[in-house]
């Protein structure tokens, strides 16, 4: 090679070095350079892209989702509803700062009455409540309300990592009053002042169903201190059913004798009209109870085994008739307590009451051996035994009553029927000393709140 070219190539040489010297660093600075939280790529520590691990974002597809329990509109005034939604978060340590959501209020018809929509803050909380309060209806009533989120919430880490808002002194005034009031304490036990603190009261009956929502706020809760709220609403709270303190099992034992048809009674008593007013009993009863049925007049026999299926009860009841042997037969009390009794040892339950109420118009006269009323109190001795809490019920004003008190667990569970509209008020005097109602239950939950700066 002449000297000339070499001496071109070596300067060529030179001017290129620095070049590829820069080339080389750029390429090193982005095939070797650390990963970040903003590169477009899952590297390093994260657990998605740009999420997870060091970096500040919380990955999304990582986490549950919300349940929405049960949403609802509460009837505040005429055409006046408060909307709320109870809302379960299982991502507790985690917060969504403003979850846009949506009610939407239908009629029976299933049309839509009315809509309304929000951002809510999702606390780092176990469960919160979404509230739209004043929801007008023109006149028309809410019959379903449907709650969801528009957009899913956007976790992020908490700011709130120490909030402690405890409730207590819970006190429910009126509830059955125009104008019930629940009053509670609120304690702010962490290092922080809040500010702007919203707390929802639900108000839920003995079956834990919610009858009502309401909401207060507080402009200011200093740390380390307590203040009382107040929630209030202008009618009284509805119930559905009446949820029993202590859930009863019962067995109706009917007599279907022919003295039970006896129109030249005084006054006459129909067999139609006993069974309509066991029956309206029947209906009476509530979700946690239980009840069967046990017919007798010469034999006794178990018509409906004890259930939780009070229609099937109903039916077994509306069923009932007397048989043609029976009009000039006998009446065997004893045999239909004993069938009574083996029904309701089948429950194993403690915490059940087990009941027997015995309907007839007193004329124990089977069996011949040891004898009707005899037999009648051998085996009613036998289920008070086994804590069966026994009532009695005469029909018409010719009944042995001091036959009849003397089965009854006490003197006040012997009552008297003269006609069936009395039999109706009786039945409902048992069901109400059975069945005494359970209280309702509040529950207070802080729905939003900021800390000051």
């Amino acid at each position: 090679m002449h000297w000339r070219t070499r001496r071109k190539l070596s300067y060529t040489a030179i001017a290129l070095l620095p070049l590829l010297v820069l080339a080389g660093v750029l390429y090193y600075a982005l095939a070797f350079s650390a990963p970040t939280c903003s590169d477009g790529t899952q590297n390093g520590d994260e657990t998605g892209v740009d999420c997870g691990g060091s970096c500040e974002q919380i990955c999304q597809n990582n986490l549950s989702s919300v349940q929405i329990d049960w949403s609802q509109s509460f009837n505040v005034s005429d055409d006046i509803y408060n909307a709320a939604a109870y809302i379960s978060n299982p991502n507790p340590a985690l917060e969504a700062r403003s979850a846009p959501y949506r009610f939407r209020l239908y009629d029976k018809d299933n049309l839509l009455i009315a809509e309304r929509s929000g951002n809510m803050l999702i606390p780092p909380q176990p469960t919160t409540v979404a509230f739209e309060p004043g929801i007008q209806t023109d006149g028309r009533m809410v019959d379903r309300t449907e709650f969801s989120f528009t957009e899913s919430p956007f976790w992020e880490e908490s700011e709130r990592t120490d909030v402690r808002l405890p409730t207590a002194n819970k006190t429910l005034s009126g509830a059955t009053s125009s104008s019930p009031r629940l009053t509670f304490d609120v304690r702010n036990r962490s290092v922080f002042d809040y500010t702007s603190i919203q707390m929802a009261g639900i108000v839920f009956d003995g079956t834990n169903q919610p009858v009502h929502v309401s909401q207060t706020r507080f402009d200011t809760l200093p740390a380390q201190s307590a203040k009382t709220g107040i929630l209030t609403w202008r009618k009284p709270f509805p119930t559905r059913e009446v949820a029993c303190s202590v859930p009863s099992d019962t067995m109706l034992l009917l007599d279907r004798s022919g003295s039970m048809n006896e129109v030249s009674a005084s006054p006459p008593q129909p067999f139609t009209s006993v069974k309509n007013a066991a029956g309206d009993f029947v209906d009476l009863l509530g979700s946690e109870a239980r009840s069967g049925l046990v017919t007798f007049a010469t034999k006794a026999e178990v018509n409906q085994l004890i259930t939780d299926n009070h229609a099937n009860t109903r039916t077994a009841v509306d069923q009932m008739y007397i048989r043609p042997q029976d009009e000039t037969g006998f009446t065997n009390i004893g045999a239909a307590v004993q069938l009574g009794r083996q029904q309701l040892a089948e429950s194993s339950n403690p915490n059940r009451e087990k009941v027997m109420i015995i309907l007839t118009d007193g004329k124990a006269n089977a069996p011949k051996d040891p004898g009707g009323e005899v037999f009648a109190r051998q085996q009613v001795a036998q289920a008070k035994q086994a804590g069966i809490t026994v009532y009695t019920i005469g029909l018409s004003d010719q009944v042995n009553q001091s036959f009849l008190s003397s089965l009854a667990s006490s003197p006040d569970n012997y009552l008297q029927a003269a006609d069936r509209t009395a039999l109706t008020d009786v039945y409902e005097q048992i069901h109400n000393d059975l069945c005494k109602q359970a209280p309702f239950i509040t529950e207070i939950i802080p729905t939003h709140y900021e800390i000051a700066d």
